[in-house]
């Protein structure tokens, strides 16, 4: 399963990452790809008063997931060597199976 957050404000990506979280793990499915673009667009990097690291899907989304337990529940594991790889704008998340 593949979803692509382009262009949703760090509020929205986060709302709509816990529903496909949800929905794939109620649906068996055990592989996610997120596209979350590289963040060499956005908009933050060149306001010095925010936090360039937080202000970026690529990082925030997977800082959020991994900081809520009820999603961690669902997950075995976050690809973050693609995180924080500067040439990948997507990563994987893998889902532990309903029993």
């Amino acid at each position: 399963k593949l979803i692509d957050l382009h262009g949703y404000t760090l509020e929205e990506a986060n709302k709509k990452i816990s529903r496909f979280i949800d929905y794939c793990y109620q649906n068996k499915v055990n592989k996610i790809t997120i596209i979350t673009g590289k963040g060499m667009r956005s908009k933050n990097i060149d306001d010095p008063y925010q936090s360039s690291d937080l202000s970026i899907l690529k990082h925030s989304v997977p800082e959020y997931i991994k900081n809520n337990s009820e999603l961690m529940k669902k997950i075995i594991r976050i690809d973050f060597d693609s995180v924080n790889s500067p040439s990948k704008g997507t990563f994987d998340i893998f889902l532990k199976t309903i029993k």
